[in-house]
């Protein structure tokens, strides 16, 4: 049992440091630098942030046996959208963009090109449908992990 708070901990504290490295990148580094790479990689960094606060979110709910897990991650993930994402004070709306979130990042992951454009970067699918990630978009996701983050240990 020891072992399995320390690794709820541990989800719990690497999400909150790969959240704040996000959020130096999209603050201090993008104004100066404006390289559409960068929001790119802070998009990879927030998906991983999301990923572990779910994750601890998740299995700290089956340990308080309020839920059961599969050993499917997208069965899991729509689990916590349904009985979890609503207690952890998140708004309708914050879920939504959670929700959208995990979209963008899968297409990031399957693009085949990405380039920038005025408001930040396009990402380019094989079937030929595009999705655009803006420094307003990323923002409106540090704002609602940093939130998840804060409120999870508390529900």
């Amino acid at each position: 049992m020891e072992e399995l708070n320390r690794q709820l901990a541990d989800y719990l504290v690497e999400s909150g440091k790969l959240c704040s490295e996000a959020d130096h990148l999209i603050y201090v580094t993008y104004p100066v630098v404006k390289d559409k790479a960068i929001l790119l990689k802070a998009l990879e960094i927030l998906h991983r942030s999301s990923v572990k606060i779910i994750s601890f979110i998740l299995k700290r709910e089956y340990l308080l046996k309020k839920i059961k897990l599969t050993h499917e991650p997208e069965k899991n993930l729509r689990i916590f959208f349904e009985k979890c994402a609503g207690s952890c004070s998140l708004s309708a709306s914050d879920i939504e963009n959670l929700r959208e979130l995990m979209k963008l990042a899968g297409k990031h992951r399957k693009s085949t090109i990405e380039f920038a454009s005025q408001k930040g970067a396009v990402m380019l699918g094989e079937d030929g449908k595009s999705a655009e990630l803006s420094v307003d978009s990323l923002k409106s996701f540090i704002k609602i992990l940093k939130k998840l983050i804060e409120n999870a240990p508390k529900f």
